[in-house]
């Protein structure tokens, strides 16, 4: 036996058995996955060819359906099978793709066909019909349960209408109940015929809302492609008037000029932006400083309060003292010294282990420093003598040396010698 997995919209066949031309009540199982519960009714659509056929769920028995003989009438023909599901609101239907159950091969051509149709359903109406008005009145009945679970079913609608004028025809020699549920039967095969491929003119857009069209698309979701697009067969390819700007999500007309409108102001508003001359003025003033955290030679940036703080901290603290220091005294090279009782100031020059260099200028300057009579008597002021001319008055004899500046008195108002100037400076 053959069978068909069912997962959702998928169809798969995973168990695949011979089929000949002229096979009656061959069988189909169906397994179904969680997504198709108890409350949705399903309908098995059959084509090979140009022949489709449809089989109710009713008709089953544990999943397992019969295979229309007209399906099975040529061979070299391709079986295909779906399954279309809808709940009793209408609110949930599953078109499944297509599974193709294989090629009809050929079979002995010998037998009789001693059928009297393919499916119970037509069986039971046209028997029903034959015995009584009441049988009829089931018929009825059979026929608008029909109508409603084949609103998305291919293949029950042409069956149901296939009911329908069995019925009819049936009940013709019947009295009138019988003719009358004919008649029902008869329009609500038109109605299921309308909902499983359309083309009776019985409901406004009829003709892309029915079991056929589905299935196809759910083929085409599935991988298979579309049938036919705009009118257009094949490869279609999108053209010019295919969409609209709203069914691409684009802008409507004139979305874009206003953007542009929008943004013009924007970039004109001197209030939110700046201007040219705000923006030479910004341009010309100073960058921020670069500061160093510790003075770095070579380097023109000012140096931070923190590292000028550092590098103060590392000067060598002067050292305090009562008398002068000597080369026992330690110290740093630059550090100085403080002499408190001379008030003098000395500084190290040189730190070795032989021993500490420690001198003063203000001690230098102490050491050379004579008074007025010294100065006049002391021969080692270099060049620093007086010529004078030999007044006695003066009390200065001549070739005595003298400090740059020193002052002399003389009677004379300007002392020449000779009628030169008598003092001359070395």
């Amino acid at each position: 036996m053959t069978t068909i997995m069912i997962g959702k919209a998928l169809a798969t066949v995973t168990e695949n058995e011979t089929l000949t031309s002229g096979m009656i009540n061959a069988k189909i199982k169906f397994e179904f996955s969680a997504d198709w519960h108890s409350g949705i009714s399903r309908t098995a659509i059959f084509t090979a060819g140009d022949v489709t056929k449809v089989v109710l769920d009713s008709y089953w028995e544990n999943n397992v359906c019969s295979i229309p003989q007209e399906c099975l009438e040529k061979s070299d023909e391709i079986l295909m099978v779906g399954v279309y599901g809808v709940d009793n609101a209408n609110t949930v239907a599953i078109p499944t793709v297509w599974a193709t159950v294989g090629k009809i091969r050929k079979g002995y051509e010998g037998y009789e066909d001693v059928s009297t149709g393919t499916l119970p359903i037509w069986a039971q109406v046209q028997s029903a019909a034959a015995q009584s008005a009441q049988a009829a009145k089931d018929a009825q009945t059979a026929a608008e349960t029909a109508q409603g679970k084949a609103e998305t079913a291919q293949s029950k609608a042409e069956d149901a209408q296939g009911a329908a004028e069995l019925c009819a025809t049936a009940a013709a020699g019947y009295e009138s109940g019988a003719k009358s549920a004919a008649v029902t039967a008869t329009a609500g095969g038109n109605m299921a015929k309308s909902w499983a491929v359309g083309s009776t003119g019985t409901r406004t857009g009829e003709d892309t809302n029915n079991a056929k069209y589905w299935a196809m698309a759910a083929q085409g979701a599935a991988g298979g492609g579309v049938t036919s697009f705009n009118g257009r067969g094949g490869a279609v390819a999108p053209q010019k008037g295919d969409y609209t700007a709203e069914m691409v999500g684009a802008d409507a007309q004139g979305a874009a000029e206003t953007v542009q409108d929008n943004l013009n102001t924007h970039a004109g508003n001197t209030v939110m932006h700046i201007t040219a001359a705000e923006r030479t003025a910004w341009n010309g003033k100073q960058n921020a400083l670069t500061f160093d955290t510790a003075p770095t030679e070579g380097s023109t940036n000012p140096v931070t309060s923190g590292g000028v703080k550092a590098a103060l901290d590392d000067l060598p603290q002067p050292i305090i003292g009562t008398a002068p220091p000597t080369t026992s005294t330690v110290g740093v090279v630059g550090q100085e010294y403080i002499d408190t009782a001379a008030k003098l100031v000395y500084h190290c020059t040189a730190a070795a282990a032989t021993g500490y260099t420690w001198i003063s200028a203000d001690k230098n300057l102490q050491d050379t420093k004579q008074d007025k009579s010294t100065a006049i008597t002391t021969s080692n002021i270099a060049s620093q003598t007086v010529n004078k001319a030999k007044y006695a008055t003066d009390g200065v004899a001549v070739g005595t040396p003298a400090l740059r500046n020193q002052y002399f008195a003389s009677a004379e108002s300007t002392p020449t010698v000779n009628g030169q100037i008598c003092w001359v400076y070395g």
